[in-house]
């Protein structure tokens, strides 16, 4: 059609104009390269940030329960690592996006869970620490050494009073691993009971044995009993607000990642009918 459409212009004027053409195409196709390239690379960039911070999310959840279940230090370096590394992440991420003018309100928000979930996991953790990590640290090793104290002052032949200051160590052994209201009642039941078979010397050292164990108590009640009391709570509180803000968000940009795609394949399919159109008219 090209060759009919100008073949009343002279030589020069129908190699002028081809060559105008030509550039145009050359000028277009290498635009539309660039852009495609350019537009690629932060679709890429965005999309492998929702993966590493999905990845990272679930590895932060899986050594806060590990160093839950287990308490072994590991697990506590563990999640330090990986926190920062997320906190590191969600900035490279959110900084891809706003360069491409996506904005979210759940950015700051995840931003923010984050870090409260971090204040709480170290919050909960400073309480454990307190308690006594394993059982010869803090006030645990301490309970410990009272206990064995109190046992060493009453005489072998009180056997009565020995039996129930044995019976306090069980006591504040099967608290200290399982945190219950029972326990907490039984010791000082029985340490009221003790406290009447001994002499001033050993009441004082049951006096401080009930204050560093209703310390304990209070240190428990603090990090919560169970999932759903004290800074345990707020812990998976926080960390269920993250989940569900990194879920609306994840969401968001993979829908928006998607419009971007059928934006760049609807120019192409423009330029191409504007290429059409011209070479139609010509």
């Amino acid at each position: 059609m090209l060759k009919f459409r100008i073949r009343h212009y002279s030589l020069r004027q129908r190699m002028s104009l081809l060559g105008a053409f030509l550039a145009l195409v050359i000028a277009l196709f290498l635009s539309l390269l660039l852009y495609e390239h350019t537009a690629y690379q932060e679709d890429h960039q965005i999309s492998l940030g929702i993966r590493e911070a999905e990845v990272q999310l679930l590895n932060l959840r899986r050594n806060e329960k590990d160093f839950m279940a287990r308490l072994k230090p590991e697990y506590l370096q563990k999640f330090e690592v990986q926190s920062e590394a997320m906190a590191a992440n969600l900035d490279v991420w959110f900084a891809a996006l706003t360069k491409t003018g996506y904005q979210h309100h759940d950015m700051e928000l995840l931003r923010k869970a984050l870090l409260t979930y971090r204040l709480n996991f170290f919050e909960y953790v400073e309480y454990r620490k307190q308690l006594g990590v394993y059982r010869n640290e803090a006030l645990n090793e301490k309970l410990n050494q009272l206990s064995q104290q109190l046992q060493a002052a009453i005489p072998e032949r009180h056997q009565d009073a020995q039996a129930l200051a044995m019976r306090l160590y069980s006591l504040h052994q099967m608290f200290l691993m399982d945190p219950e209201d029972d326990p907490v009642h039984e010791f000082e039941r029985l340490a009221t009971s003790l406290q009447a078979k001994l002499n001033a010397s050993q009441n004082q050292q049951l006096r401080q044995y009930r204050e560093v164990f209703q310390e304990a108590v209070r240190i428990s009640s603090l990090a919560g009993y169970n999932e759903n009391e004290g800074a345990h709570y707020l812990l998976r509180k926080a960390a269920h607000e993250m989940e569900a803000h990194f879920s609306v968000l994840s969401d968001a940009v993979a829908v928006y990642v998607e419009q971007r795609y059928q934006k760049r394949i609807f120019l192409i399919i423009c330029c191409s009918v504007l290429l059409n159109t011209i070479d139609a008219k010509m």
